[in-house]
């Protein structure tokens, strides 16, 4: 069961805005004035903070986004689920961080297998869709798949177990992120060539 812990909320309250009194305060120097250029009045941007500054701004935002997600969490027990407009504004980085396990990864696109003591007509139908999903794919991208999504190995660390390079693992897992999202969008196709 989840307990809040009230002190530690409050006090990442207390950070979050002062946080956020620094952020302004940097971003204050950035300011518009109005001023006339040959009879025409024209609006210049004016921007007085030091590269140290632009520095600590970012430092600084990136710390806001921390303390918001710490106190989502403490809040109400789990992570702020990201919805897909959300989920396509993340960084490069975070999309291709590794999932939990395979029903998370699945999941994602679209489908969700659950064991529970009986399993219902959906279920078995969506264990055969996963079925069928792995089998699009190549012994090596099956490997790597459990690599990372059973054993929750990093890319580096897959590739040294299948001992390639780690480019080839980026583009590997790249392969298999576009047959599983072509299994979506068309269907289970069987090659001829």
């Amino acid at each position: 069961m989840f307990k809040r812990d009230e002190k530690m909320i409050l006090e990442y309250k207390t950070s979050l805005s002062n946080l956020r009194a620094s952020h302004r305060a940097i971003e204050n120097k950035k300011y518009e004035i109005a001023i006339k250029d040959h009879g025409k009045e024209i609006v210049k941007m004016i921007d007085d903070r030091t590269i140290s500054d632009i520095d600590d701004q970012r430092t600084i935002s990136s710390m806001i986004r921390d303390c918001e997600y710490t106190l989502y969490w403490l809040e109400n027990g789990h992570e702020k689920a990201y919805d897909e407009d959300d989920f396509r504004k993340l960084s490069k980085y975070k999309r291709e961080q590794l999932w939990a396990d395979i029903d998370d990864v699945v999941g994602f696109y679209r489908v969700s297998v659950t064991t529970d003591d009986q399993p219902t007509k959906e279920k078995t139908e969506q264990h055969e869709q996963l079925l069928e999903i792995l089998s699009t794919l190549s012994p090596r991208e099956l490997e790597l798949f459990k690599l990372k999504h059973e054993s929750l190995l990093t890319e580096q660390e897959c590739a040294a177990v299948m001992e390639i390079s780690l480019g080839t693992v980026k583009s590997m897992s790249q392969r298999i992120r576009d047959k599983i999202e072509d299994y979506f969008n068309y269907g289970f196709q069987i090659e001829l060539f």
